[in-house]
Protein backbone atom coordinates (compact mmCIF):
# COMPACT_ATOMS: atom_id res chain seq x y z
CA UNK A 1 0.00 0.00 0.00
CA UNK A 2 2.88 2.38 0.73
CA UNK A 3 4.23 1.83 -2.78
CA UNK A 4 0.82 2.56 -4.31
CA UNK A 5 0.52 5.80 -2.34
CA UNK A 6 4.07 6.79 -3.30
CA UNK A 7 3.38 6.14 -6.98
CA UNK A 8 0.10 8.06 -6.87
CA UNK A 9 1.90 11.01 -5.29
CA UNK A 10 4.61 10.83 -7.99
CA UNK A 11 1.89 10.80 -10.65
CA UNK A 12 0.09 13.79 -9.17
CA UNK A 13 3.33 15.78 -9.09
CA UNK A 14 3.66 15.43 -12.87
CA UNK A 15 0.86 17.94 -13.32
CA UNK A 16 1.17 21.43 -11.97
CA UNK A 17 -1.92 23.63 -11.85
CA UNK A 18 -4.20 23.12 -14.85
CA UNK A 19 -4.79 26.11 -17.11
CA UNK A 20 -8.16 26.85 -18.68
CA UNK A 21 -6.83 25.46 -21.98
CA UNK A 22 -5.70 22.28 -20.20
CA UNK A 23 -9.20 21.85 -18.75
CA UNK A 24 -10.73 22.49 -22.17
CA UNK A 25 -8.60 19.77 -23.77
CA UNK A 26 -9.09 17.22 -21.00
CA UNK A 27 -12.83 17.82 -21.19
CA UNK A 28 -12.83 17.39 -24.97
CA UNK A 29 -11.07 14.05 -24.52
CA UNK A 30 -13.64 13.03 -21.93
CA UNK A 31 -16.50 14.12 -24.18
CA UNK A 32 -15.00 12.36 -27.19
CA UNK A 33 -15.01 9.10 -25.26
CA UNK A 34 -18.09 9.46 -23.06
CA UNK A 35 -20.27 12.12 -24.67
CA UNK A 36 -23.20 11.75 -27.03
CA UNK A 37 -22.67 12.35 -30.71
CA UNK A 38 -26.32 13.22 -31.38
CA UNK A 39 -29.01 15.25 -29.66
CA UNK A 40 -27.87 17.66 -26.95
CA UNK A 41 -24.59 17.78 -25.01
CA UNK A 42 -24.55 14.79 -22.69
CA UNK A 43 -21.94 12.71 -20.86
CA UNK A 44 -22.68 9.26 -19.47
CA UNK A 45 -20.51 7.53 -16.88
CA UNK A 46 -20.60 5.62 -13.60
CA UNK A 47 -17.43 7.14 -12.10
CA UNK A 48 -18.42 9.90 -9.66
CA UNK A 49 -15.07 11.68 -10.05
CA UNK A 50 -15.49 11.79 -13.82
CA UNK A 51 -19.02 13.14 -13.45
CA UNK A 52 -17.77 15.84 -11.04
CA UNK A 53 -15.07 16.81 -13.53
CA UNK A 54 -17.65 16.97 -16.34
CA UNK A 55 -19.82 19.33 -14.28
CA UNK A 56 -16.79 21.50 -13.50
CA UNK A 57 -15.87 21.48 -17.21
CA UNK A 58 -19.36 22.48 -18.37
CA UNK A 59 -19.55 25.25 -15.75
CA UNK A 60 -16.03 26.67 -16.06
CA UNK A 61 -15.33 26.26 -19.78
CA UNK A 62 -18.83 26.69 -21.20
CA UNK A 63 -20.45 28.87 -18.49
CA UNK A 64 -23.35 26.45 -18.06
CA UNK A 65 -25.47 27.48 -15.06
CA UNK A 66 -26.41 24.85 -12.51
CA UNK A 67 -30.10 24.97 -13.44
CA UNK A 68 -29.29 23.97 -17.04
CA UNK A 69 -28.20 20.49 -15.97
CA UNK A 70 -30.54 17.55 -16.21
CA UNK A 71 -29.73 14.06 -14.97
CA UNK A 72 -31.08 10.58 -15.15
CA UNK A 73 -29.80 7.29 -13.87
CA UNK A 74 -29.53 3.94 -15.61
CA UNK A 75 -29.43 0.94 -13.28
CA UNK A 76 -30.36 -2.73 -13.41
CA UNK A 77 -33.86 -3.53 -12.25
CA UNK A 78 -32.49 -5.71 -9.43
CA UNK A 79 -31.81 -2.36 -7.69
CA UNK A 80 -35.49 -1.37 -7.88
CA UNK A 81 -35.78 -1.18 -4.08
CA UNK A 82 -32.73 1.11 -3.90
CA UNK A 83 -33.83 3.74 -6.45
CA UNK A 84 -34.34 6.45 -3.84
CA UNK A 85 -30.92 5.72 -2.29
CA UNK A 86 -29.29 5.76 -5.75
CA UNK A 87 -30.96 9.05 -6.69
CA UNK A 88 -29.87 10.61 -3.38
CA UNK A 89 -26.32 9.39 -3.98
CA UNK A 90 -26.07 11.02 -7.43
CA UNK A 91 -27.75 14.20 -6.26
CA UNK A 92 -25.15 14.48 -3.50
CA UNK A 93 -22.24 13.67 -5.84
CA UNK A 94 -23.35 16.22 -8.44
CA UNK A 95 -24.76 18.82 -6.06
CA UNK A 96 -27.69 18.95 -8.47
CA UNK A 97 -31.14 18.89 -6.81
CA UNK A 98 -33.30 15.84 -7.42
CA UNK A 99 -35.89 18.15 -8.99
CA UNK A 100 -33.51 18.30 -12.00
CA UNK A 101 -33.45 14.50 -12.31
CA UNK A 102 -35.79 12.71 -14.66
CA UNK A 103 -37.16 9.26 -13.93
CA UNK A 104 -34.55 6.57 -13.24
CA UNK A 105 -34.37 3.97 -16.01
CA UNK A 106 -34.44 0.38 -14.76
CA UNK A 107 -32.62 -1.86 -17.19
CA UNK A 108 -34.12 -5.27 -17.73
CA UNK A 109 -31.03 -7.44 -17.98
CA UNK A 110 -30.59 -10.61 -16.04
CA UNK A 111 -27.43 -10.78 -13.96
CA UNK A 112 -25.88 -14.23 -13.94
CA UNK A 113 -23.35 -13.30 -11.30
CA UNK A 114 -24.00 -12.25 -7.72
CA UNK A 115 -21.92 -9.20 -6.83
CA UNK A 116 -20.46 -8.56 -3.38
CA UNK A 117 -20.70 -4.78 -3.93
CA UNK A 118 -24.47 -4.77 -4.56
CA UNK A 119 -25.13 -1.94 -2.07
CA UNK A 120 -22.18 0.09 -3.36
CA UNK A 121 -23.36 0.07 -6.97
CA UNK A 122 -25.12 3.26 -8.04
CA UNK A 123 -25.62 2.70 -11.76
CA UNK A 124 -24.67 5.09 -14.50
CA UNK A 125 -25.47 8.78 -14.56
CA UNK A 126 -26.47 10.59 -17.73
CA UNK A 127 -25.53 14.25 -17.33
CA UNK A 128 -27.31 16.41 -19.91
CA UNK A 129 -27.33 20.08 -20.75
CA UNK A 130 -30.80 21.45 -21.42
CA UNK A 131 -30.92 23.19 -24.77
CA UNK A 132 -27.38 21.89 -25.34
CA UNK A 133 -27.48 21.09 -29.07
CA UNK A 134 -25.50 24.18 -30.11
CA UNK A 135 -22.94 23.38 -27.43
CA UNK A 136 -22.65 19.82 -28.75
CA UNK A 137 -21.91 21.19 -32.22
CA UNK A 138 -19.13 23.42 -30.82
CA UNK A 139 -17.68 20.43 -28.96
CA UNK A 140 -17.83 18.36 -32.16
CA UNK A 141 -15.87 21.12 -33.93
CA UNK A 142 -13.15 20.89 -31.28
CA UNK A 143 -13.06 17.11 -31.52
CA UNK A 144 -12.77 17.38 -35.29
CA UNK A 145 -9.85 19.81 -34.94
CA UNK A 146 -8.05 17.48 -32.53
CA UNK A 147 -8.71 14.42 -34.70
CA UNK A 148 -7.33 15.99 -37.91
Amino acid sequence: MDQINRLRKEGSLLIDQLSKRDLLLVGIGLYWGEGTKNNRARITNSDPEMIKFAIKWFKYIWNIPKDSFSCHILINEIHRNRVSEVENYWSEVTQIPKSQFTKTVLIKARNKKKYDNFNKHFGTLVLSIRKGTDLRHKIEGLISKIAS
